[in-house]
């Protein structure tokens, strides 16, 4: 089920409790029914809400934020080399395309080249 649905029933399911706390003396001596698809329900919704308390603690201990201000270095070596143990090589990727266009400039500049050969020995 998505987020924002999840969320949205947690808070409907706050707002049942809450009214039934303040009706709890009017149906006191009433039976109350509750069914296994309610159970499995409100698990689901126990466990949305500690994962996204988890969530929240991981975001707030991982946040640039809450860092030392260190300008855009910082936030760059923040990005190379994350907490999360997920390494981002943006600088092989660099390196790569980089090699790439080197390699496209000079394959062009060969042709180039040849061509002025040819043209000069009067070959067409």
């Amino acid at each position: 089920m998505a987020a924002r649905k999840r969320e949205e029933i947690v808070v409907q399911e706050r707002l049942a409790e809450k009214q039934q706390k303040s009706e709890n003396n009017q149906f006191k001596d009433k039976e109350k029914f509750i069914t296994s698809s309610y159970l499995k329900q409100a698990e689901l919704n126990k466990q949305f809400i500690h994962e996204d308390q988890q969530r929240e603690k991981y975001n707030e201990k991982n946040s640039i934020m809450n860092k030392e201000k260190g300008g855009s270095a910082d936030f760059m070596r923040h990005l190379l080399h994350g907490e999360d143990s997920r390494r981002v090589d943006i600088e092989s990727e660099v390196l790569k395309k980089r090699e790439k266009y080197r390699s496209r400039s000079r394959e062009r500049k060969e042709q180039k080249d040849k061509g002025k050969e040819r043209k000069r020995d009067g070959v067409s």
